[in-house]
């Protein structure tokens, strides 16, 4: 129980600190999950797709972002 507490907190401060994704090439992104859940962020730059490598993680904005 205490360590999904802390694995929370990590992830809220992520969001929070973490929060730009950075272009690698032209039209194509990197971000950490922080990235993924800046909703404005990725409208301003054009991002209409997520690809998430993680287990259990749900989309953040699932009316946006369909999952196939």
């Amino acid at each position: 129980m205490l360590f999904l507490a802390i694995k929370a907190m990590s992830a809220m401060k992520l969001c929070r600190t973490d929060n730009t994704p950075s272009e690698i090439i032209p039209g194509l992104f990197l971000g950490s999950i922080g990235a993924a859940y800046n909703k404005e962020s990725l409208k301003s730059n054009g991002i209409t797709h997520v690809l998430t490598c993680a287990d259990n993680l749900k989309p953040r904005f699932p009316e946006v972002y369909k999952t196939t």
